[in-house]
């Protein structure tokens, strides 16, 4: 195999910073691709529609979004004294459609670490995502929680304009991040699709792990530009492992102030259902969400997965008392082809029962099937 330390530090000594190839930089990356089925079935005002489509994607994932492929680029330089500059750049890009999936900037930062803390500058995932999106085994494929809001749309996208400061000491670790410019990139710390954040919004978590168990508390506080109001939420989460069974949850619990338009909640729902279930423009509202997800590796090579989530979107009084009630399942397979290589399938379903405006009865089942190979 090339040795991808040794090319990526002549490309850098030659195209990039003097001095760089001293540095540890390597190359790195995940490329998947992923189909299934989904099927939709509503029932409600305006006639019951029943949707099959097939699916054959691999930018943002597969069936209602997710995806694991991305090329990038990290490395780090002692300095002396116990400390080390660090750097770490990657995007996300299609295996199919690639002429509309384009590239889209993941992680790019920078920044400085000693014994037991670092500070970092730069776009990056939130520390309230960090803790615990990485629970769900059906992550980054078609399955996933956050694709069906059984996880909320703060474990989408990355914080950009940001600062941070962390910590870890005996068992414990966290840190807090702080917008410290407006953003002007499309603020995707929450999956919105407009109103940027402004300077001064902020999140941090503490986590505490030992041997074979976690538990973290996280918060984030965010205030918006062109939409003005804000967003505030908490998060617990835990983890326990033994005998081969692994077993995680979280739970989280989010208050928005007027939140303009459909594609700005992060509830996500809108893009989950297909349309607006409060059809108001300003919404106020309380959205809490229940996850629990399970895996048993049934040899050194397969591992069973399981998942069940709920949740609740609560509308202010003044806006009608719109509500949204939600759960599902989801059951699924991997196996280690090696280190780095593996197939996965599963099969989801989905309720959402939407009172209000817009009520009706909506049912999402799918099944999916994918390959990932990590480099």
């Amino acid at each position: 195999r090339m040795n991808k330390k040794f090319l990526v530090a002549a490309i850098a000594a030659g195209l990039m910073v003097p001095g760089m190839a001293a540095a540890d930089v390597k190359i790195f990356g995940v490329i998947q691709a992923e189909t299934g089925n989904v099927d939709v079935d509503t029932q409600g005002p305006g006639g019951d529609t029943d949707t099959t489509a097939m699916v054959g994607r691999g930018a943002n994932g597969a069936i209602h979004g997710g995806g694991v492929n991305q090329i990038g680029f990290k490395g780090d330089e002692k300095l002396g004294n116990g400390l080390t500059a660090y750097f770490k750049m990657n995007n996300q890009f299609s295996t199919f459609d690639i002429g509309t999936g384009g590239w889209n900037a993941r992680d790019v930062f920078v920044g400085i670490k000693g014994d037991g803390w670092h500070t970092q500058f730069g776009t990056m995932n939130s520390l309230y995502k960090t803790t615990s999106h990485a629970y769900d085994p059906f992550h980054g494929t078609g399955a996933q929680a956050r694709a069906q809001q059984h996880s909320s749309g703060l474990h989408n996208g990355y914080a950009d304009n940001v600062g941070e400061v962390g910590f870890k000491s005996g068992g414990f670790s966290g840190g807090i991040q702080i917008t410290w410019e407006d953003s002007s990139n499309n603020n995707n710390v929450d999956a919105r699709a407009s109103d940027p954040v402004d300077a001064g919004s902020w999140n941090g978590a503490i986590k505490y792990k030992a041997n074979n168990w976690e538990a973290s508390l996280a918060y984030i506080d965010l205030d918006y530009g062109t939409g003005g109001g804000g967003l505030d939420g908490w998060k617990v989460a835990g983890k326990y492992s033994a005998n081969g069974f692994t077993i995680a949850a979280q739970y989280e619990d989010i208050s928005t102030d007027r939140n303009t338009g459909a594609a700005t909640r992060p509830d996500g729902l809108s893009s989950v259902l297909g349309f607006n279930p409060t059809g108001a423009s300003v919404n106020d509202m309380d959205f809490d969400t229940f996850a629990i997800f399970g895996t048993y590796a049934i040899s050194d090579s397969t591992t069973l997965m399981g998942r069940y989530g709920q949740g609740d979107l609560d509308e202010a009084a003044a806006q009608g008392n719109n509500d949204v009630d939600h759960d599902g399942w989801a059951i699924g397979v991997k196996h280690n082809m090696s280190k780095r290589t593996y197939v996965y399938g599963g099969y989801m379903d989905n309720s959402y029962d939407v009172k209000g405006v817009g009520a009706r009865d909506v049912d999402i089942d799918a099944w999916i099937a994918g390959l990932i190979h990590k480099f």
